[in-house]
């Protein structure tokens, strides 16, 4: 019932007894969850808006993105192509003999394989452009084969040759944002190396060692390398730096491949009874150095380099 004056009855009195809300009274009202949870969905939906205007870029500067690294790979392909020497039954017969002899073993056509100039440096890579696969030699390490035997060099082809059989650069396209996500794509790369080492090894189990020393200590030095002392190298030379350099990188340390391949029994046994290589190319064949008697000295004990390959696999 109102009143004359229109006023609930019992409001005027009831109106006494509240308080104006203030700051501090405010505050205990609110519920302790609500800011919790406000909390929790302020930070998640700046989590959704930024991934938002990431795929929004994506989408955007992708194709422009693309459209750049494929230019650019093809120019430097285009270089090398126009500037290396292609490897043929005529040109380099022995290399090529030797590819296919690799290529044989695992089961896949020869693609198209390159010699260039390196600098010093002893290595060999694979690539991939416009869904053609390409093996590119340096010199050194061709050098190193008619001087002083194939099988470093033939490790190390095969090895490449991996590459393209596990088709780990067709792959590429499909885990890119893997790859691109830090330590992720590394650890996977540093993975594949070992793959290809081990493919490497099946192939050409007598150049395991060879080819993966010459790699640290050149095409001279690395008959000098004790390869069990090389190998221990991976308990001795440890700590933060070491550690996060190999977990940036795409590739496993030496010493660690190497004694990862040492646990092999194939890669173990030809270390302890292979001789040391005899040069099977060019004008000297089947004439070993004056260096090539006192290489095998240097393998160091079977059983020691076994034991210490076991322990990383």
């Amino acid at each position: 019932m109102f009143s004359d004056n229109n006023d609930p009855v019992g409001f005027r009195n009831n109106a006494t007894h509240q308080q104006k809300l203030t700051a501090s009274n405010l505050e205990a009202l609110i519920h302790p969850r609500e800011k919790l949870w406000f909390g929790v969905s302020l930070v998640w939906s700046i989590l959704i808006y930024i991934c938002l205007l990431v795929t929004l870029m994506l989408f955007l500067f992708a194709p422009i993105f693309a459209i750049l690294g494929l230019f650019t790979q093809g120019l430097w392909l285009g270089y090398l192509r126009g500037n290396s020497i292609r490897v043929s039954e005529t040109q380099f017969s022995e290399v090529y003999a030797a590819a296919q002899k690799n290529c044989e073993k695992l089961n896949m056509p020869i693609p198209a394989m390159y010699i260039i100039q390196s600098g010093g440096v002893l290595n060999a890579f694979a690539t991939r452009f416009l869904m053609r696969d390409y093996v590119v030699l340096y010199s050194e390490i061709v050098e190193m084969a008619y001087e002083q035997g194939a099988e470093a060099l033939e490790f190390v082809m095969a090895h490449e040759l991996a590459h393209v059989k596990r088709g780990h650069l067709k792959k590429r396209v499909w885990i890119l944002p893997a790859l691109l996500t830090p330590f992720l794509g590394k650890a996977y790369r540093r993975a594949c190396e070992y793959t290809c080492d081990r493919f490497g090894a099946h192939c050409v189990p007598e150049g395991a060692v060879s080819g993966l020393i010459s790699l640290s200590a050149g095409k001279h030095l690395y008959k000098q390398v004790k390869v069990n002392q090389f190998a221990a190298q991976v308990y001795h030379e440890t700590g933060f730096w070491v550690w996060f350099s190999e977990v940036l990188s795409t590739h496993p340390r030496l010493p660690k491949r190497l004694a990862t391949l040492l646990s092999l029994e194939s890669v173990s046994r030809s270390v302890a009874t292979h001789p040391a290589p005899e040069a099977v190319y060019g004008p000297t064949k089947g004439q070993p150095n004056k260096h090539q008697a006192s290489a095998a000295v240097n393998l160091g004990s079977s059983k020691e380099i076994g034991r210490i390959g076991q322990k990383l696999v």
